[in-house]
């Protein structure tokens, strides 16, 4: 038998070409005439309804390459392209690695401020207590009110939301949503205990957090005339967000998110209908319509081709074929790179290129070196969207736990 690791024959020019290319036309459903309904039922292909173009890629999505010999190679990336290469191999990278730590705890010390307030908290009657983020659970004090006994895998973004939740009041809620709460880890003043972050600790944070797919989300509507953003926001909320929030590929979701609003763009902007009725318009439902084609098609489970690996060796193996793997990126981000020497933050599943994403990255810069009150209209808008995003987090990781422990 082959061993599973030698079995793992990822490889960036191979998976980019079996990416299936996505669809550039969408029909409508067809609406048949009371004639028509009256026909005798008949079995086969479903007749289509009218035509319409689909946004598939925006010109900015590339995947660039670099070989051995420093030739760099350009790609093209759509959605297909982002899922079946850095997507499934960050996946990958994610799925074994909790196997490798399954059971395994670190220790988490708390110091000066932190154990005062968590002292605090505990101190305080049930209906003063602040909410817990449903990714912690305080069950696990090893002595009272000194130490944590944490999951070694992802142990530093699990220390970053402990910490994060312990400091901040409950009823700060315009902290929580800004762009520097999640865009920067948290460094206790008076504690030594604090470990970088690791590849691992940086997807476990996005899933937690999905700040990045905030980033995303408030630069492309940052494109759209401000007195239509509110309304595309909450349509995009209300029919999008929940399929986009459950989809593990970081990625491809970014990208899924992008089209539901570009779509909304391009056929509001093709119709030159941005006037102030334009929402309660025949059009304006047809673009929403068309943009929910996009969320419908999202994979929400990743399916591992390691299902069977087990050995601890082989595990390793297979995480060093994908650091490989990732060390050859230029762009969109050269994520191994980024581990060691982080320029931005926690926020590395965006596309610096996409208009308006890199002056949004510059705010957590500028945050962390002299933290100011910001009032530009980027930053409020941020807000807003990563308010959503954080709700829809918490509310899918709750319904999580309801299946496993109900």
């Amino acid at each position: 038998m082959i061993p599973s690791y030698e079995r793992c024959q990822y490889n960036w020019e191979l998976d980019i070409k079996n990416a299936l290319p996505p669809p550039i036309v969408g029909y409508e459903p067809k609406v048949y005439t009371p004639e028509e309904l009256n026909r005798p039922l008949t079995f086969g292909t479903p007749e289509l309804g009218p035509p319409y173009w689909l946004v598939t890629a925006d010109p900015n999505d590339t995947i660039v390459l670099m070989n051995c010999a420093g030739e760099k190679t350009r790609y093209p990336a759509h959605c297909n392209v982002w899922q079946n290469t850095i997507d499934h191999y960050l996946c990958e990278y994610y799925t074994l690695s909790r196997k490798k730590y399954e059971g395994s705890v670190v220790m988490c010390m708390l110091a000066g401020e932190l154990q005062t307030k968590l002292q605090n908290y505990k101190s305080a009657s049930a209906d003063r207590q602040k909410p817990l983020p449903q990714n912690i659970q305080l069950g696990k004090l090893s002595e009272p009110n000194t130490s944590f006994l944490l999951p070694a895998f992802a142990s530093a973004e699990y220390r970053n939301q402990l910490y994060r939740w312990i400091d901040t009041p409950a009823t700060a809620t315009n902290q929580i949503s800004s762009i520097e709460y999640d865009g920067l880890p948290f460094v206790p003043h008076d504690s030594s205990d604090y470990s970088p972050f690791t590849l691992i600790d940086y997807i476990e944070h996005e899933y937690h957090t999905g700040v990045s797919l905030s980033i995303e989300i408030t630069a492309v509507l940052l494109e759209i005339n401000p007195s239509h953003r509110d309304e595309v926001l909450d349509v995009f909320v209300q029919d999008a967000m929940s399929a986009i929030i459950s989809c593990p590929y970081l990625f491809t979701r970014n990208t899924v998110a992008r089209q539901y609003i570009q779509q909304i763009i391009m056929e509001c902007t093709s119709q030159n209908s941005y006037e102030d009725q334009f929402s309660s318009s025949p059009l304006w439902r047809k673009a929403l319509e068309h943009a929910q084609y996009h969320p419908n098609h999202l994979t929400r489970e990743h399916n591992s081709d390691n299902a069977d690996v087990s050995d601890r060796e082989q595990i390793d193996a297979i995480l060093d074929k994908i650091t490989s793997l990732l060390s050859q990126v230029c762009h969109p981000i050269n994520l191994p790179a980024y581990v060691e020497h982080p320029t931005h933050g926690l926020p590395v599943f965006c596309n610096g290129k996409h208009a308006n994403v890199e002056q949004l990255l510059q705010i957590i810069v500028e945050q962390e070196q002299q933290p100011a009150r910001c009032r530009r209209e980027d930053y409020i808008l941020f807000r807003k969207v990563h308010s959503h995003i954080r709700t829809a987090i918490q509310e899918g990781i709750r319904q999580m736990n309801k299946k496993v422990d109900p």
